[in-house]
């Protein structure tokens, strides 16, 4: 595909074969403000992938790092295999938790090639799958004669798991087990994704702790 960005920060190399120059621009915030200014800016070789094919093709594995993964006979053939080994551990770290080892909602640790380097869902894809699950749910609720009065709240209930663990043991063993019922029929029905059933997953994780409810938090005042 052509580019037809005229602000474009890559040209090809002038004298290295299969490369481009990257011009970045380096920022900074700006003293007694929150906005970020242009402070410069680095030029840097990006190989592509046609050069990469090209030079890698003789690499002999010569042994492994502390890792247990492969090093080589080349620098180039290195340089790459760190390369992908940083991104590989970036993009796990990424689908967890800040500060725990807990999954994020819809997230799961590659184990084939295909999962590693399938792109992440946009926030606009996550959100619609999220609405179509809460709306599943709530059919689900009428269909199966339970009270449609509680499609809203727990419907509300499903897209802001946060608010799960601040309700009655009542509610969350009820919310639980109806999720649970929920999510093994949409599954036997091929209808859930995965994402969707990460999410289910989630809820009712929040809905089975042992996180104090909002009546326990304000029996205090």
């Amino acid at each position: 595909m052509t580019n037809t960005n005229q602000e474009t920060n890559a040209v090809i190399h002038e004298t290295e074969a299969g490369c481009m120059m990257l011009t970045q621009p380096v920022t900074a915030t700006k003293a007694g403000s929150k906005t970020r200014v242009k402070v410069g800016e680095f030029t840097v070789i990006v190989p592509t992938l046609s050069r990469l094919i090209t030079d890698l093709a003789d690499a002999k594995v010569t042994g492994s790092d502390d890792d247990g993964l492969p090093t080589y006979d080349s620098n180039l053939a290195n340089w790459v295999q760190r390369a992908v080994n940083a991104l590989s551990k970036a993009e796990a770290r990424n689908k967890l938790m800040t500060g725990s080892a807990e999954l994020k909602a819809g997230a799961k640790i590659p184990t084939t090639l295909a999962e590693l380097v399938e792109p992440a869902a946009g926030g606009n894809t996550a959100l619609a799958e999220l609405a179509e699950l809460a709306r599943n749910f709530g059919s689900w609720i009428e269909a199966t004669g339970k009270p449609a009065a509680l499609v809203s709240t727990f419907g509300q209930l499903v897209r802001q798991p946060n608010l799960i663990p601040l309700q009655t043991d009542k509610v969350k063993q009820v919310l639980s087990n109806w999720l649970e019922e929920f999510a093994l029929a949409a599954a036997a029905a091929d209808s859930l994704t995965d994402y969707q059933s990460s999410h289910c997953e989630r809820c009712i994780n929040q809905a089975t702790g042992e996180q104090e409810s909002l009546d326990d938090l304000l029996a205090d005042f």
